[in-house]
């Protein structure tokens, strides 16, 4: 059993494979999927800031359209194409499990 620093020191990608994504914040998992050459704290303090952007809420930045996303420091064009695929996808899953389980 690993204790709280181990994890701590362990960045997102280490923790998603060691522990699952579910072991991840928000924050962390978008770090994880739109910034994975950025250092660590670069990543995350991005991530952090396109969710303040969106009031934390990712209703919010799911509903964001390309303009606003681009509008958030750190998010150019590509990631904000990015992001609005993700969602999409996200959302073409929500509707073929719903289709699958009446």
């Amino acid at each position: 059993m690993s204790s709280s620093k181990d994890s701590e020191s362990e960045n997102p990608k280490e923790r998603l494979a060691k522990y699952g994504a579910d072991s991840l914040s928000i924050q962390e998992l978008l770090a994880v999927l739109l910034f994975p050459g950025y250092s660590r704290n670069k990543a995350i303090e991005i991530a952090v800031n396109l969710l303040k952007t969106f009031n934390g809420n990712l209703i919010n930045l799911f509903t964001a359209t390309i303009h606003q996303l681009t509008q958030v420091k750190g998010i150019g064009f590509v990631k904000a194409c990015q992001i609005t695929a993700v969602f999409e996808l996200g959302n073409r899953v929500a509707s073929y499990y719903e289709e699958m389980h009446p």
